[in-house]
């Protein structure tokens, strides 16, 4: 728990901001990443003594607003939703909720269940999709929002047959995909949260990361490197197979026509 840091183009810190050390779940640290909208840099610090979201100036870090959180440790990154209503943002936890980006006013807030949330929601213009792993004892439960609600709220549907793990969902083409912790394959119905297919590849290491899309095909990394491919639809279909070396628990990041990937101990870059 270091606190956030800026830095130029040549490495050059430009600000640094720190918010207190502050315990979290077994001394684990923190896992939520940055999110930047509208000139506003956004942090979910979810801890076991003082959770808040803040929103900073990216050009000094100096605080734009700050809410309390009545959560314990997550590792979720929030998630900025744009829908046909207005621009939110969203955060997991045990409990899910929503703020105004420009003030840090509570919209929503919806009753999820579970423990430490790590994947991070998705959404279209009418809905969004968020959801909770669980626990030793607690089944993974995936959840559907309908845009325009404030106060208490309850989801469109709700599903605890889709196996979410780590990973956050992927929406693309008008499929729901999700692959669980041991790279279990969910493929959903998005309006109605129907699965369309369950699919269980052998072999595969713990998946942290969070699959991505490209023409028409879906790709996903394990733990040992593995990334594997499969066609996009409603039925599976495995076309491709790649290894890299070392151990692999961030999501990949694409650049131009390159992918990033980030080991513990080394970096890849690979074309497209």
């Amino acid at each position: 728990m270091n606190g956030l840091y800026c830095y130029d183009i040549n490495g050059n810190l430009l600000w640094q901001k720190e918010f207190g050390p502050y315990y979290t779940q077994n001394g684990w640290g923190t896992g939520s990443s940055p999110v930047i909208y509208n000139n506003t840099v956004f942090i979910q610090f979810d801890n076991e003594e003082n959770s808040f979201l803040a929103a900073l100036d990216p050009a000094t870090g100096n605080e734009k607003w700050r809410t309390r959180r009545e959560e314990k440790t997550t590792y979720s990154t929030p998630y900025i939703w744009k829908n046909n209503v207005r621009t939110e943002i969203v955060t997991c936890g045990k409990i899910a909720r929503s703020y105004d980006p420009e003030t840090g006013k509570l919209l929503w807030e919806l009753k999820a269940g579970g423990e430490q949330v790590i994947p991070s929601p998705v959404g279209n213009s009418e809905l969004l999709y968020l959801g909770n792993p669980g626990g030793r004892d607690i089944k993974p439960v995936f959840l559907a929002v309908k845009a325009g609600q404030n106060g208490q709220i309850t989801e469109s549907w709700k599903s605890e047959d889709t196996g979410l793990g780590n990973a956050s969902p992927l929406l693309y083409n008008g499929l729901l995909y999700i692959i669980g912790s041991r790279g279990e394959i969910a493929v959903m119905d998005p309006v109605s949260g129907a699965v369309k297919y369950q699919k269980r590849i052998n072999g595969i290491g713990s998946c942290w990361a969070s699959p991505w899309a490209q023409k028409d095909k879906i790709y996903f990394t394990d733990e040992n490197g593995i990334t594997r491919v499969f066609k996009a639809g409603d039925t599976f279909e495995q076309v491709a197979e790649n290894k890299l070396e070392g151990k692999f628990w961030s999501s990949v990041a694409v650049t131009g026509s390159n992918y990033i990937f980030k080991g513990t101990g080394k970096l890849y870059c690979v074309g497209l």
